[in-house]
């Protein structure tokens, strides 16, 4: 090798060093320091089970909600929330809730779209068209591995074609430190022009993570439609425990 060949070598190697530290220096270990993290400025721990601890970094537009286990570098995105950055004129256009913490996994609702929706309903016109929002989003995410997946979602106030309102949420999570998810929704639908409400329908629905470390999936299962309580819902293992009109029921999610 010529001895300018070496030089440029060395200045790349150099260049290439300083482009790698600062993103390793970027995310120190996950270690709890109190209820924070330690060596990672304006964080805050949300919650721990076990190794697993779910913290929020704040920023100047949203914090910022991560999953780790203690003592490794890797992290995983929960989701990004603005409820403490928001003006509150309006609602946060981004908020994570419920969350749900087992083995390694971590279950958020996400919520998009609220602030659109109250402006929405503050200046509607008579003859303007109805406003619908805001979606809900289940994701589970998995703080070992790269794994993110969407579950399910919801808009909470839509409209049907014939002009019908429909009022959609969810009414219980649940989640199994093997990867099993369950989550009970309850459907309203008022009529164009009525003043009431049809009685809710609600369904329950539950799936199983599976596939590999790079493609994995959870296809929804219907389990069960009726009077579920929302209190009832309990995980074993992949069994999935509730009752349905007083009765007990379950399920094993494969």
């Amino acid at each position: 090798m010529s001895r300018l060949n070496f030089i440029l070598a060395g200045v790349i190697a150099l260049v290439a060093a300083a482009s790698t530290a600062p993103a390793q220096a970027a995310t120190p270990s996950c270690a709890v320091h109190g209820r924070t993290i330690a060596h990672l400025s304006h964080s805050q721990v949300v919650s721990t089970s076990g190794a697993l601890v779910v913290y929020r970094v704040r920023g100047s537009q949203w914090d910022t909600l991560w999953a780790c286990e203690r003592g490794s570098r890797a992290r995983s995105l929960v989701g990004r929330d603005d409820s403490f950055q928001s003006d509150g004129e309006y609602s946060p256009s981004l908020i994570v809730s419920n969350i749900h913490l087992a083995g390694p996994w971590v279950l958020a609702t996400i919520e998009t779209g609220a602030d659109s929706y109250d402006a929405c309903t503050k200046y509607a016109e008579p003859e303007a068209p109805p406003c619908i929002g805001p979606e809900e989003s289940l994701e589970l995410v998995n703080a070992a591995t790269p794994a993110r997946l969407d579950i399910s979602r919801i808009v909470l106030n839509s409209t049907t074609a014939s002009g019908s309102s429909v009022a959609t949420q969810w009414l219980r999570t649940a989640l199994s430190p093997i990867g099993a998810v369950a989550w009970l929704t309850s459907v309203s639908t008022t009529p164009a022009g009525s003043a009431s409400s049809s009685a809710a329908i609600n369904t329950l629905w539950g799936c199983r993570v599976g596939g590999s470390a790079k493609s994995t999936s959870c296809p929804a299962t219907t389990l069960a439609s009726g009077a579920v309580a929302p209190d009832s819902l309990a995980f074993s293992g992949a069994t999935l425990s509730w009752t349905l009109g007083g009765q007990p029921h379950s399920a094993a999610l494969t």
